[in-house]
């Protein structure tokens, strides 16, 4: 196994929404209404509000800069951590970069 690229959803309304797996830091300054949604996509390297009328903001800018919220996952069990004052949920891309041979 090795480290997974990711799509993280975290839900309003919650500030400074933070997640820790395996300690290391993914976070975003920004305040989430009730409704609203950060996508987090570190294949694509995007960070995106989506606002309860659909339309989306780039908080890009607004990452943790001292922990790159675009690392990836590590293989195997880990530990995550937040304050449980929001939801998220954490889609995983397990990639091979060689075919499977049969």
């Amino acid at each position: 196994n090795t480290p997974c690229n990711f799509r993280m959803i975290i839900y309003g309304p919650c500030t400074h929404p933070r997640i820790i797996i395996t300690d290391h830091i993914y976070e975003v300054i920004t305040k989430l209404s009730a409704g609203e949604y950060l996508v987090v996509d570190s294949r694509e390297g995007t960070v995106s509000r989506v606002r309860n009328n659909g339309s989306t903001v780039n908080e890009f800018d607004n990452r943790n800069k001292k922990s790159s919220i675009f690392d990836k996952i590590p293989a195997g069990n880990n530990m995550v951590s937040w304050d449980g004052s929001f939801g998220f949920d954490i889609i995983q891309y397990n990639e091979r970069d060689e075919p499977k041979w049969s």
